[in-house]
């Protein structure tokens, strides 16, 4: 399980990850006795094997007239993982001055003077969550701490925004922070989930949704802001997507029906 996450929150996918490590417990070992042990179609393992060899993962010997595949390196892992490390660090600070220039450029500085919106209190912040519900991509993008929002709203508030969200059937692509990840409960068919990485956590939360870029505030800072700019919402999705791939998928397992 342990080896399961750790390659999850590498980027390997789950039949990448399940394949992989039968092969670190089975090496030396051939496509044949992959195949029988993972339930995998030939054609099938010869795309993910050839997948895994060419990140460095794997490697093949010959031993006789067989060709058999052998895990890489350890140390080509931790490498990895570093290099994944950095890069989120590096995408965080980009995003937190992105942020920072949106904010700075409130008024005739603008990204093509975008029309901008103030909220305070609780339910002027409630709005900006409201408005994703009218979103026509029928999709929006979410990350940030998911504590912030419930400290903000009770749980039965969100349990009737997803449901609500579902029969319009607008689908969210959310980050979260990694402490939210052992607490979240909601049983949503329309949510792919993922968890940043241990010390990446985002004090705020963003929502990106048809061409605007919303920013909530703490609860004790008590402020959001809605920013409607369709090239400022390109650059923030292709900084959103680059955390995403980096990010592990979220395993649910107490799940709250709503």
């Amino acid at each position: 399980m342990e080896l399961e996450r750790y390659l999850l929150k590498l980027g390997f996918s789950q039949k990448e990850g399940a394949l992989y490590e039968a092969i670190i417990e089975n090496a030396p070992i051939s496509i044949t006795e992959l195949a029988k042990l993972s339930g995998l179609k030939r054609t099938s393992l010869y795309h993910l094997l050839e997948k895994l060899r060419n990140f460095g993962f794997i490697e093949t010997t010959i031993r006789g007239k067989r060709k058999l595949f052998i895990p890489a390196e350890p140390e080509r892992l931790k490498k990895i993982e570093t290099n994944k490390e950095e890069e989120l660090d590096t995408t965080k600070k980009l995003v937190e001055k992105l942020i920072a220039s949106a904010v700075y450029h409130f008024g005739d500085k603008g990204f093509n003077k975008p029309k901008v919106r103030l909220f305070q209190g609780r339910e002027e912040i409630k709005g900006i969550m409201e408005d994703v519900l009218n979103c026509k991509s029928k999709e929006y993008w979410y990350l940030g701490s998911i504590k912030l929002l419930e400290d903000l709203y009770p749980q039965n508030y969100w349990q009737k925004f997803i449901k609500r969200r579902n029969e319009k059937g607008i689908k969210s692509y959310s980050i979260i922070n990694a402490e939210d990840a052992a607490d979240y409960k909601y049983n949503d068919p329309l949510r792919e989930v993922r968890v940043l990485p241990e010390g990446n956590n985002f004090a705020v939360v963003v929502v990106v949704y048809d061409n605007k870029f919303g920013v909530i505030s703490s609860k004790k800072e008590n402020y959001a802001f809605v920013i409607e700019n369709q090239e400022l919402v390109n650059v923030f999705k292709l900084f959103i997507k680059i955390v995403w791939d980096g990010s592990t998928p979220l395993a649910i397992k107490n799940n709250i029906e709503i």
